[in-house]
């Protein structure tokens, strides 16, 4: 959002490729998730669902649309398996799907801090996949009047 002002403003925003910058903060899980889906899922949503330029294709185009059904496939089927409805072979399509459509991050996860890393890395990208569609399902429902947060507070003033 503060972008798009910048340039409806008339400034000009570059991209300087040699910067880089570290995270000085100790990240626990709790604290990533939280910030990942707060004050990044929920805002970017919102931003594309209603800035007219936002670009939807970002983080929602087909490619990740289909890596976000693939990953709510996978978690699907690992709790089917947990709770004994299905058997564990019906872990092999979603497992090679997952594998498929993140080669090339498991590639670079696995080429810098090697394959232990890379495979766990990949499994958590699935979370990141499931909170990601489920804060956009939910902002696509706010956005059109039927959001939850809308829902509870009618039902609480009954």
């Amino acid at each position: 959002d503060f972008g798009y002002r910048l340039r409806a403003a008339g400034y000009a925003i570059e991209l300087i490729s040699d910067w880089q910058c570290e995270h000085r903060k100790r990240w626990t899980v709790f604290n990533l998730l939280r910030v990942e889906i707060f004050h990044r899922a929920l805002p970017w949503s919102r931003l594309i669902l209603t800035h007219p330029k936002a670009p939807a294709r970002l983080n929602v185009d087909g490619v990740e649309r289909l890596r976000a059904g693939i990953a709510g496939l996978f978690v699907l089927c690992v709790l089917l398996v947990l709770f004994g409805l299905i058997s564990a072979a019906w872990l092999a399509a979603p497992s090679i799907a997952v594998g498929y459509v993140n080669r090339g991050l498991f590639r670079f996860f696995n080429r810098h801090r090697g394959l232990i890393f890379a495979v766990r890395a990949v499994l958590f990208h699935q979370i990141y996949y499931l909170y990601s569609a489920a804060a956009f399902v939910y902002v696509w429902a706010e956005h059109h009047g039927c959001g939850l947060t809308r829902r509870f507070r009618r039902d609480r003033s009954v």
